[in-house]
């Protein structure tokens, strides 16, 4: 009984001590919460990843206007913004709301006289005559959540209603890198969304370091420093190869925007503003996927049966043959689940088949794999629910009423060209639809009571006239604009398309000449892109970027001092476009011109030295003009830029083989093979560098595994060949010789080196047939016409030896006296 005594009061003193430590510990954490806070020290909203130092407002304040001064948008930021103005004193009963997001917000392929954000606008007007309403349009091409929460933190001192937010597209247009962070599991990360609130956990953090590791570039506190503007993966010339497969990334992305929701819902509870998330639906049915990739480790054979099930599906497809396309698709992806188009394709055969929910999840299957990801996977589509619902902010799930319409009138829900204009882009009536569903929630939740209540005939009214006003030239321009949009995320031939419909009515508009061009010349048609791209140049003589895609074009066309010259015009049209200065240092590259290679790019370095590929293009023409060691600083200088650029490495190798640093060369192809193991010139270059050394066995075997990586190539067994060749292994030299020959039977120099081989092994008959082959192929070459003379001399056959030994000596190749001689001359 005692004993029972004890034990209870024992339990009780260790309930109450933990409960005061739990006191004290949570008082310690209080007081230290208020002291952070009262010091503004380690603000919990700010991104632990991303530092945005260089990025500036998208509004300033303009004097002098006739309405008084007002904010408006920045002239360095109307490339991709609507041009915009407001008030700076927000005059009493106003109703101000900002729309933000990227550019379905924007308006694009439009402008904003048809975006959703005007709609809203005169909705409300209309349905609150004589009250001022503001509906300002701060959506940004591009932009995707992480600079929208910066811009909301701006917004905010604008004395906003209504804050309206439409994102999730462009989560993966700009280079990320994450740390371990965001790799955590559920109970983790939930547990970190309800402490990440807390000062206190910030500035801990901050101690220990909680950095973005492997940041791109790196800004304060070890962050990824952010461009002042959108620099999109997309925005260079081969954009789509940058996109590979990487879940990992995908995961962080999507978490980040997860957090970057959360954070403005924050910041916008503090400024007791109201926010509305628009959940952003995409085109499933009517666009392919951008890139696909096929799994790893497919084999080749499964490779191959995949891609012949995929090809005769879509032929059925175009056939109408649904059933033997449905079934070619279902063994296609047990092949291989993971090509995106091949479940796009069986989207489209499942909803020919009459199965639309069956349809409906392979076309989102198709967006989330799609390695491209230009339209909103299904996990960023969930997290605006998510967030939504556990932060208690109204939602516009235009995803789900679009397809719950569609169900309805179709007998599906996979969305398609019916709602959009391109892969994400609304049709203007979805525009419409989304400015009256903000409408109702503004009702709903009561952040303005409205006067009248507009039916469908007033609110098609107010649509009209708008409609109205828009002419032929500005659907021109709107099929424009789609072209650049679909031009620039790859889809070169629909681009083509929808810049076809506009090009009479823009006859002498330089913009759209170039675009054409652009997408003529990527499709291969160099003349023709050459055309446009001249007459964009006629319209508008300094257009820089225009004479750098026609010096493009005169490149494709062999044209190369035209395209040299077009290059240097560019720069010289626009002495700040870097692109036109490294295009002209690469045409004099190619033209064996060093010297101007090398003065274009010291222009270059002057407007631009983080240019990509400057360092190394530099460190290729100083090896051309055989200055290894200046090549080596250079190659040095642009590993520093790029530390993952293979090619560079390769260079890096080269140049140090050229003087001697084997130990240095082989360590820069090492990093070469580490990252691209069937990199042939690296091999080739192992393999060479293991020669040069005289190290034998070693060579050998450097050629053995390039010629395993690439058994296609003639000059990898000629090189081999000539090695045995040079350590008197005739037989082998004799083996890799005729594999080159067999390869490439017009290869010159092995017929001519299987000829030398024979003759040290005295074989005079495959000797003189392998000259005569050789020289079948160049007859020009004095050398082997004179070992054919000395070869017929050796048969008896002087007619033909004299005749030989005259064509050498005309080709500059002079007989020995003794030769001669022997020929009785």
């Amino acid at each position: 009984m005692g004993s029972a005594r004890r034990r209870s009061a024992n339990a009780r003193q260790k309930w109450l001590l933990l409960g005061g430590s739990t006191v004290v510990a949570l008082s310690i954490l209080a007081l230290l919460e208020l002291a952070l806070t009262l010091f503004d020290v380690a603000d919990p909203l700010e991104d632990p990843f991303f530092d945005y130092e260089a990025v500036t407002g998208l509004f300033e304040p303009a004097q002098g206007t006739v309405a008084g001064d007002v904010y408006r948008t920045r002239e360095s930021k109307t490339k991709l913004f609507n041009p915009q103005g407001f008030p700076m004193v927000k005059r009493p009963g106003t109703f101000r709301v900002f729309a933000l997001g990227g550019s379905t917000t924007h308006g694009r392929p439009y402008d904003w006289r048809v975006a959703f954000p005007n709609w809203l606008q005169l909705l409300l007007e209309g349905s609150r005559p004589g009250h001022p309403i503001e509906v300002i349009n701060a959506g940004g091409v591009s932009y995707a959540s992480h600079r929208v929460r910066v811009l909301v933190e701006e917004l905010l001192n604008y004395e906003p209603d209504l804050l309206v937010v439409y994102s999730g597209h462009n989560e993966f247009l700009e280079e990320r890198a994450y740390g371990d962070r965001l790799r955590e599991g559920a109970a983790l990360r939930l547990a970190r969304r309800h402490l990440s609130g807390l000062r206190t956990v910030r500035w801990i953090r901050g101690w220990f370091g909680a950095g973005s590791s492997g940041a791109i570039t790196e800004g304060t506190d070890g962050k990824q420093r952010v461009a002042a503007e959108v620099q999109t993966r997309l925005d260079v010339w081969d954009g789509l190869n940058s996109f590979t497969r990487d879940e990992a990334l995908k995961r962080d992305v999507v978490a980040h925007f997860e957090w970057n929701l959360q954070a403005m819902v924050q910041l916008a509870d503090a400024a007791g503003v109201p926010m509305v998330f628009v959940a952003p639906p995409s085109n499933a049915l009517g666009f392919s996927p951008f890139k696909s990739e096929h799994r790893a480790e497919l084999s080749a054979d499964d490779a191959a049966r995949f891609t012949t099930l995929v090809d005769s599906a879509a032929d059925d497809l175009r056939a109408g043959a649904a059933a033997s396309a449905l079934a070619s698709l279902e063994q296609a992806v047990q092949l291989d689940g993971e090509f995106a188009n091949a479940h796009f394709l069986l989207g489209k055969a499942y909803l020919a088949a009459d199965r639309p929910a069956d349809a409906e999840a392979a076309l989102m299957r198709a967006i989330d794999l799609d390695v491209c990801p230009l339209r909103a996977p299904t996990a960023i589509v969930e997290a605006v629910r998510e967030v939504s619902s556990e932060a208690g902010v109204p939602l516009v799930d235009l995803p789900g009423i679009l397809a719950e319409r569609g169900r309805s009138s179709k007998g599906h829900g996979a969305l398609g060209n019916d709602e959009f204009i391109d892969h994400v882009h609304p049709k203007i009536e979805v525009h419409q639809l989304v400015a009256e569903l903000l409408v109702d929630q503004i009702v709903e939740n009561g952040w303005l009571k409205l006067g009248i209540t507009l039916t469908r005939a007033q609110r098609d009214a107010i649509y009209g006239r708008v409609m109205e006003g828009l002419d032929r030239d500005y659907y021109a321009r709107r099929d424009l604009n789609l072209s650049k949009v679909l031009s620039w995320a790859g889809k070169y031939a629909e681009a083509t398309e929808a810049l076809m419909r506009s090009r009479e009515q823009l006859v002498g508009n330089a913009d759209m000449h170039f675009t054409l061009g652009v997408l003529l010349l990527r499709q291969g048609e160099a003349a023709a892109a050459l055309e446009e791209l001249q007459r964009a140049i006629a319209a508008q003589p300094d257009h820089a970027s225009a004479r750098v895609q026609a010096g493009r074009a005169l490149a494709a066309l062999g044209r190369n001092d035209e395209a040299m010259a077009s290059f240097r015009d560019s720069a010289r049209a626009d002495p700040s476009n870097a692109v036109g200065f490294y295009n002209w240092a690469m045409a004099a590259h190619r033209q064996g011109d060093h010297a101007e290679a090398l003065n274009a790019l010291a222009e270059l370095a002057k407007v631009d030295p983080d240019y990509p590929g400057l360092w190394l293009l530099r460190g290729q023409v100083l090896i051309g003009q055989g200055r290894s060691e200046d090549a080596i600083q250079a190659l040095e200088q642009g590993i520093r830029q790029d530390p993952k650029s293979t090619d560079t490495h390769f260079y890096l190798g080269l140049a140090r083989s050229h003087v001697e640093d084997w130990r240095g060369a082989e360590e820069a192809l090492n990093q070469v093979l580490s990252a691209q193991p069937d990199h042939y010139h690296a091999l080739r270059g192992m393999a060479q560098l293991e020669a040069a050394q005289g190290r034998d066995a070693e060579a050998v075997a450097a050629f053995m595994r390039a010629i395993e990586a690439i058994p296609d190539d003639p000059s990898l067994r000629f090189e081999l060949g000539a090695h045995h060749h040079h350590h008197r292994r005739l037989e082998e030299a004799v083996a890799a010789y005729e594999a080159a020959a067999e390869l490439d039977p017009g290869h010159f120099r092995a017929h001519n080196n299987l000829g030398a081989v024979w003759l040290s092994l005295r074989d005079i008959a495959r000797a003189t047939a392998s000259f005569e082959r050789a020289l079948a192929i160049n007859p020009k070459d004095g050398g082997v016409h004179y070992s054919l003379a000395q070869l017929k001399l050796a048969t008896g056959d002087r007619g033909a030896a004299r005749r030989h030994a005259e064509q050498a000596r005309k080709l500059g190749i002079q007989p020995s006296q003794a030769f001669l001689n022997s020929l009785g001359n």
